[in-house]
């Protein structure tokens, strides 16, 4: 008998590229473009208070500080962005990565970035966790393939990187780490990791009301709920 294959999914591989093509026609090959470019492009400023504009909060998570940066997020996209397309398909995957990143940057914007804030780490953290709770609490989902230990220790390592990263390693993008950020895009991937392990429709769900819990932020905004 022929062993089980997991299917091979795109939707990862895409979405990598999308990040890499916006990078280079932002940044160019050198990969490296000043401040004011990047804020005229999306970037979120720092220390302007809450909230900023509201189409930053996507815009900014297809702009990065470097390839360095670029390459981190692609590769946890090919792979996390991909197993997870596994388990909600490919609209599930990137609804997953859009919404872990608004929240992420809506927090980041909450208590206010310490410098110019770029990057789809948001929605990559979303990933991670959602896979890691995934892998915690429905171990026998056909859609691991037999890999769910793999998956569950690799993620936890990934999180355990994150944190180290937040107690004084530098980040990937050779600048400051949008610790927020991370927080916020790995909260709401927990969430959907977590209602995923109850069905579809419950991870449908929880997609709707975290979406809608944005949209409802960005409507109310006004001075940040945390000074």
């Amino acid at each position: 008998m022929s062993e089980t294959r997991p299917p091979r999914i795109w939707s990862g591989y895409l979405l990598a590229l999308i990040l890499i093509l916006c990078h280079l026609s932002v940044a160019g090959w050198h990969g490296i473009t000043d401040n004011a470019t990047l804020i005229e492009y999306g970037a979120r400023k720092p220390n302007a208070g809450f909230p900023q504009a509201p189409w930053r909060l996507l815009a900014s998570m297809f702009l990065h500080g470097g390839w360095l940066h670029v390459a981190a997020n692609a590769m946890l996209l090919i792979f996390w962005g991909t197993q997870w397309a596994r388990m909600v398909g490919g609209l599930g995957m990137l609804c997953s990565f859009l919404v872990s990143g608004v929240w992420g940057n809506l927090l980041s914007d909450i208590y206010g970035p310490e410098a110019v804030a770029v990057g789809a780490s948001g929605g990559t953290s979303g990933l991670v966790l959602a896979l890691l709770c995934l892998a915690f609490l429905d171990p026998k989902n056909p859609g691991w393939y037999g890999e769910q230990g793999s998956w569950l220790r690799v993620s936890a390592a990934v999180v355990g990187l994150n944190v180290l990263m937040a107690f004084g390693l530098t980040s990937v993008a050779g600048g400051r780490l949008d610790h927020w950020a991370h927080v916020g895009g790995a909260a709401a991937g927990a969430v959907l990791g977590c209602l995923a392990s109850r069905g579809q429709r419950y991870f449908w769900a929880a997609l709707g009301g975290l979406a809608a819990g944005a949209v409802l932020v960005v409507v109310q905004r006004g001075p940040s709920p945390f000074g």
